[in-house]
C-alpha cells in the first residue's frame, strides 16, 4: 500500500551508493509536499532514527539490501524514544517522564561503588574478626 501525498519529513533512503534525504510520510508542520513512496521498492524499512535503528540499517545496506529509514521526528536521531499508543503521547525521555529515573552522573557513580567497596571491606573484616574471636575462645576453652 502505498502512502498518500502528504505532508513529510525526516526520511533517509539509504544504499550502497549514498545517503540522500527525502521527506517524511508522517504531517509535518511545514507542510511539504512530495511523491509517494512505494514500500515494496525496498528490502527493508527500518522505523525510527536512533543508533539502533541507524546500525540497524547500515548493517543490512553492507548486506547489500535496499534499505527506507523513516521517522516521526524533524531531526535525525535521538538520545530519547517517544512513542504514541492507543492515542496516548508517552516518552522515554526522564526530563518529560517523571516515572523514569535520571541517569547518575560518572561522579555519583564513582562514590556510590566507592562506598560499596569501602562496606564490603568493613564486612570482611568483621567476619575475620569473628573468626578470630571464635578460635580464641576454642584456644581457651579446650582441655590442656
Amino acid at each position: 500500500m502505498a502512502p498518500e501525498h502528504g505532508a513529510w519529513r525526516g526520511v533517509h533512503v539509504k544504499s550502497n551508493n549514498a545517503t540522500r534525504p527525502i521527506p517524511s510520510l508522517w504531517p509535518s508542520s511545514q507542510g511539504m509536499e512530495g511523491p509517494p513512496i512505494e514500500p515494496s521498492a525496498f528490502d527493508v524499512i527500518v522505523v525510527g532514527s536512533g543508533l539502533v535503528e541507524d546500525l540497524i540499517a547500515s548493517s543490512l545496506i553492507l548486506a547489500g539490501r535496499s534499505v527506507l529509514l523513516i521517522d516521526q521526528s524533524d531531526v535525525y536521531g535521538s538520545g530519547f524514544a517517544s512513542f504514541t499508543m492507543a492515542g496516548l503521547q508517552g516518552s522515554c525521555d526522564p526530563a518529560l517522564n517523571p516515572n523514569i529515573s535520571r541517569p547518575v552522573p560518572q561522579q555519583q557513580q564513582e562514590q556510590q561503588h566507592q562506598k560499596q567497596q569501602q562496606e564490603q571491606q568493613k564486612q570482611q573484616q568483621e567476619q575475620q574478626e569473628q573468626q578470630q574471636q571464635q578460635q580464641e575462645q576454642c584456644k581457651h576453652a579446650a582441655p590442656q
